[in-house]
Protein backbone atom coordinates (compact mmCIF):
# COMPACT_ATOMS: atom_id res chain seq x y z
CA UNK A 1 0.00 0.00 0.00
CA UNK A 2 2.63 2.22 1.25
CA UNK A 3 4.91 1.50 -2.12
CA UNK A 4 1.76 2.17 -4.27
CA UNK A 5 1.79 5.71 -2.64
CA UNK A 6 5.20 6.73 -3.08
CA UNK A 7 5.18 5.16 -6.45
CA UNK A 8 2.01 7.47 -6.98
CA UNK A 9 3.81 10.83 -5.61
CA UNK A 10 6.73 10.29 -7.90
CA UNK A 11 4.95 9.30 -11.15
CA UNK A 12 3.00 12.49 -10.20
CA UNK A 13 6.12 14.22 -9.50
CA UNK A 14 7.79 13.55 -12.49
CA UNK A 15 4.29 14.50 -14.67
CA UNK A 16 4.57 17.83 -13.15
CA UNK A 17 8.21 18.43 -13.69
CA UNK A 18 7.77 17.42 -17.76
CA UNK A 19 4.81 20.05 -18.12
CA UNK A 20 7.03 22.58 -16.43
CA UNK A 21 10.02 22.09 -18.87
CA UNK A 22 7.05 22.37 -21.79
CA UNK A 23 6.13 25.54 -20.28
CA UNK A 24 9.44 27.21 -19.81
CA UNK A 25 10.54 26.48 -23.64
CA UNK A 26 7.42 27.63 -24.72
CA UNK A 27 7.72 30.57 -22.57
CA UNK A 28 11.30 31.28 -23.63
CA UNK A 29 10.98 31.53 -27.37
CA UNK A 30 7.24 32.65 -27.48
CA UNK A 31 6.67 34.65 -24.20
CA UNK A 32 3.40 34.07 -21.84
CA UNK A 33 2.05 30.22 -22.43
CA UNK A 34 -1.82 30.56 -22.65
CA UNK A 35 -4.23 29.68 -20.45
CA UNK A 36 -6.35 27.00 -23.27
CA UNK A 37 -2.83 25.31 -23.73
CA UNK A 38 -1.84 25.43 -19.86
CA UNK A 39 -5.07 23.80 -19.07
CA UNK A 40 -4.63 21.26 -22.31
CA UNK A 41 -1.33 20.07 -21.00
CA UNK A 42 -2.43 19.85 -17.44
CA UNK A 43 -4.90 17.39 -18.30
CA UNK A 44 -2.17 15.11 -19.99
CA UNK A 45 -1.51 12.15 -17.52
CA UNK A 46 0.79 9.82 -19.71
CA UNK A 47 4.62 10.48 -19.72
CA UNK A 48 5.43 9.36 -22.81
CA UNK A 49 2.88 12.06 -24.04
CA UNK A 50 4.52 14.73 -22.20
CA UNK A 51 7.74 13.83 -23.17
CA UNK A 52 6.51 14.21 -26.96
CA UNK A 53 5.01 17.69 -26.25
CA UNK A 54 8.42 18.95 -24.89
CA UNK A 55 10.13 17.70 -27.60
CA UNK A 56 7.89 19.14 -30.00
CA UNK A 57 7.95 22.72 -27.82
CA UNK A 58 11.42 22.90 -29.05
CA UNK A 59 10.66 23.14 -32.65
CA UNK A 60 7.19 24.03 -33.48
CA UNK A 61 6.64 27.88 -35.00
CA UNK A 62 4.46 29.27 -32.60
CA UNK A 63 1.56 28.43 -30.10
CA UNK A 64 -0.78 27.46 -33.30
CA UNK A 65 1.22 24.36 -34.04
CA UNK A 66 1.86 23.72 -30.68
CA UNK A 67 -2.08 23.60 -29.63
CA UNK A 68 -1.93 21.06 -33.14
CA UNK A 69 0.14 18.77 -31.50
CA UNK A 70 -2.13 18.17 -28.16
Amino acid sequence: MLSRLLGSILEEGKLEAKRQDIYEILEARFCDVPEDIKEAVEKITDLKKLSELHKKSVFVKDFGEFRECL
